[in-house]
């Protein structure tokens, strides 16, 4: 099975000489990278299916086409939706989480959209992993 997204096209207006963007222009991108991230968990979700049972793994691909996003993820991710914020699969995430200090582990699952600058010196458990 292959799963295509179609490429996002970016539009540059060349009579527009702002010199920075503003959030509302970002907002096409948020949307494509959250819908990467759930199609990582899609895909995922797929794959055990199709190891349990094809038929199982064929409606939810038939689901994927047919029903509503919302329904969808209700169907298939219920009570887990915040699962689809993950960049990677869950146990992956936990993973990457798990040996964190707890310093760590507040810069990496803050989710405010915001830049930061970490650093990490020696002994800070920087190069560990």
């Amino acid at each position: 099975m292959t799963v295509m997204r179609r490429a996002m096209a970016i539009e540059v207006n060349r009579e527009d000489k702002r010199k920075t963007f503003l959030k509302e222009d970002y907002l096409r991108l948020d949307d494509h990278y959250r819908e990467k991230r759930i199609q990582v968990h899609v895909m995922r979700e797929y794959a055990e299916a199709a190891l349990e049972d094809m038929t199982r793994s064929s409606r939810l691909v038939l689901d994927q086409f047919t029903a509503s996003g919302q329904a969808f993820i209700q169907r298939y991710f219920p009570g887990r939706e915040n699962v689809l914020k993950l960049p990677t699969s869950e146990d992956s995430w936990k993973s990457i989480i798990g040996s964190l200090s707890a310093e760590q582990k507040m810069i990496v699952v803050n989710d405010e959209d915001q830049n930061r600058l970490v650093l990490a010196g020696s002994g800070s458990g920087s190069g560990s992993g």
